[in-house]
């Protein structure tokens, strides 16, 4: 089993021998729960920051074997979940709708345009992005 809040795994420890977590972490209601799984291969654990574009989480993916850090596009303000329901994001209805479809291209650009510069020294490295759960993810190194 892995600890959510540094993505080791714990075994059946009740307490996370690696950074001492004693709990799952209990998210807002509009994050991700931890353990969800996005592209089939991801896990997300603890939220690492959140701004007015998007929610970042540490994440493992289980291809890779890797630490990851994923960012999720969830715009401030017109971007609703409650994850006790679904791990979908609604959209407050109108004129916002547009404008959460043309940012979720640009946050996709984003991630392609960053993927491009992998090489250079103080870019962060883009290993996949995803659309899911009315939303997208980047998935970087961590």
């Amino acid at each position: 089993m892995l600890c959510y809040n540094c993505m080791r795994e714990k075994g059946d420890a009740q307490i996370c021998p690696y950074c001492g977590c004693e709990n799952t972490p209990d998210p807002a209601t509009h994050h991700l729960p931890a353990g969800a799984v996005i592209g089939g291969r991801y896990t997300l654990g603890r939220v690492l920051g959140e701004g007015g574009f998007g929610i970042t989480y540490i994440g493992f993916d289980h291809t890779l074997d890797i630490l990851v850090a994923i960012k999720e596009y969830f715009p401030y303000g017109i971007s609703h979940r409650i994850n006790t329901v679904s791990n979908t994001v609604t959209i407050s209805a109108g004129e916002h709708e547009d404008y959460y479809e043309k940012g979720k291209r640009r946050f996709l650009s984003e991630a392609k345009n960053v993927a491009r510069f992998r090489k250079e020294n103080g870019i962060v490295t883009v290993f996949d992005f995803i659309e899911e759960n009315n939303t997208a993810y980047i998935v970087m190194e961590y």
